[in-house]
């Protein structure tokens, strides 16, 4: 499988493990085990470390840990009465002990049920080239019992980590987005950091109905003339409130980011792939600070805020497409969970022959061949690639390209609807865990197209406001109802679009 094909994917941990297991890879799974002496997690990770950190009489260099490059901590995390937080604080104390030795440590990845703490920040080296972790653990305990969770302040010292080729922060409970922008932007490595993924812990909650969920997406339908509203709150990664609750990918915040960072304004955001999950996206990140992205992919639980392809005056190609397209004139892949597309440099929409879509049929022939099949040419393969001879195969062919597809044909009002394969659920799951294997894709994941049609919006549906339910917003006595539940509300009329409002939440201002 190409690292193309890997980017699509959703990292899954079991899987990353397999590939690394070796010499130089450390691992501390701190699940009890059912067979074993210790009573918990703690003794039991206890006892691992204690075996790592052992040395042999006249055999100072014969611990795995002094060549070891890698560090895994994986497994749940089961505490002994009556103190978890005391437990978990010990645990991770044993860890950096652990990793105080490895000196020779270039990748960490920690997915487990022992919190991630800032304390690993302080022990972990600098030149660290991959840094995988989830951060949804709770890490103490609050006064009135609830759990309190990695603050930014914790997050901080990732700014010091100037050579990552990889990070992976999973679980977010909060916006990290000016510390990790910041990350970013101060990185040195050669070409810049190659993947950023970034998942929250919960989906945005927003008011507009107009904003599309990300498996309702089937097109890119922002033009260059649509007006663009910012719609966070100061830079701070966040939605504002009048828009609903949750993250945004917030192009203000990245450009305070850049300015903390010291990075002159020529020089573009060192990032080739973002991967997203639980973000609100629009087009203002990538008019300027994202619009050399080469790869960038969306998650279930984001949210199409009127998102556009982005230009760039870039001439040498970046992408690694390789045989999935007859063009090497291209510029950003774009894929959401049930639609993906490649765009050239002016940000326009390319066919499977490399060429720009200019109507519908193009788009057809294009959706035609991006089908996720057990028939790929590549073992593991997510896509056909988009050659002129699979091109002639499939016209060939007696079956119906759209036979179980769920393209919108253009002008239908919404996508037909299709059961989800625990495939395609799997490569979005927000919460990467062992104790799920991944299971063959191949012989799980159904037929189905990732069209590049843009097919028309869903009809408003009535409005309920105050009680009353208005059917048209043209209606003369249906204005002077909203005309009147604004006063009641605001004191005051203002000109509002009925259509962005939900029926279970009032007006503001």
């Amino acid at each position: 499988m190409s690292e193309f094909e890997v980017l699509l994917q959703n990292y899954q941990l079991a899987p990353s493990l397999e590939a690394d297991l070796g010499d130089d890879c450390v691992t501390i799974d701190v699940s009890p085990k059912e067979d074993s002496t210790f009573a918990n997690s703690l003794e039991h990770m206890s006892d691992q470390v204690a075996k790592l950190l052992r040395k042999e009489e006249n055999q100072p260099q014969s611990r795995s840990i002094d060549s070891a490059k890698k560090l895994y901590v994986f497994g749940t995390w089961s505490c002994a009465w009556p103190s978890n937080v005391t437990e978990w604080d010990q645990g991770v104390e044993q860890i950096c002990n652990l990793i105080k030795e490895m000196k020779k440590l270039e990748e960490l990845t920690w997915i487990s049920e022992l919190s991630f703490m800032g304390i690993v920040f302080d022990v972990l080296p600098t030149s660290l080239k991959k840094l995988i972790i989830d951060v949804g653990q709770p890490v103490k305990a609050s006064p009135n019992g609830g759990a309190l969770y990695i603050p930014s302040e914790g997050m901080k010292p990732l700014l010091k980590f100037t050579n990552l080729q990889e990070l992976r922060v999973f679980g977010m409970r909060e916006s990290f987005q000016a510390i990790i922008w910041e990350t970013v932007f101060r990185n040195k490595f050669g070409g810049g950091m190659h993947v950023l993924d970034l998942r929250m812990a919960s989906p945005p909650l927003v008011r507009k109905d107009s904003w599309i969920r990300a498996a309702d997406v089937v097109g890119l339908i922002v033009t260059n003339e649509d007006p663009v509203d910012y719609k966070g709150i100061d830079g701070k990664g966040v939605l504002h409130h009048g828009h609903g609750t949750g993250e945004y990918l917030d192009d203000y915040c990245m450009r305070k980011a850049r300015i903390a960072s010291g990075l002159d304004e020529s020089i573009p955001l060192p990032l080739w792939c973002l991967k997203l999950n639980g973000f609100v996206i629009d087009q203002l990140p990538f008019e300027h600070e994202l619009s050399q992205v080469v790869m960038l992919t969306c998650g279930y639980d984001c949210v199409d805020a009127g998102l556009r392809a982005p230009k760039t005056k870039r001439k040498t190609s970046r992408n690694k497409w390789g045989a999935s397209i007859d063009s090497e004139v291209t510029h950003c892949f774009i894929a959401w969970p049930n639609w993906s597309a490649i765009f050239d440099n002016e940000g326009q929409l390319l066919g499977p022959d490399g060429k720009v879509v200019v109507d519908s049929s193009d788009e057809a022939d294009f959706s035609s061949v991006r089908v996720l099949t057990p028939g790929s040419s590549e073992p593991g393969s997510p896509h056909t690639p988009l050659t002129k001879k699979n091109l002639d195969n499939l016209q060939d062919s007696p079956i119906s390209l759209y036979e179980g597809s769920n393209i919108a044909v253009r002008g239908s009002p919404v996508p037909s609807p299709r059961a989800q394969s625990e495939c395609m659920k799997s490569l979005y799951s927000c919460s990467p865990n062992l104790a799920n294997p991944v299971k063959d894709a191949d012989a799980e994941c159904e037929a189905m197209s990732n069209a590049a049609i843009c097919g028309s919006t869903v009809a408003t549906p009535s409005v309920i406001l105050g009680g009353e339910e208005i059917f048209d917003i043209d209606h003369t006595p249906s204005e002077k109802m909203v005309k009147k539940r604004m006063e009641e509300l605001t004191g005051k009329w203002e000109e509002v679009t009925i259509s962005s409002c939900q029926p279970d939440i009032p007006l503001s201002p």
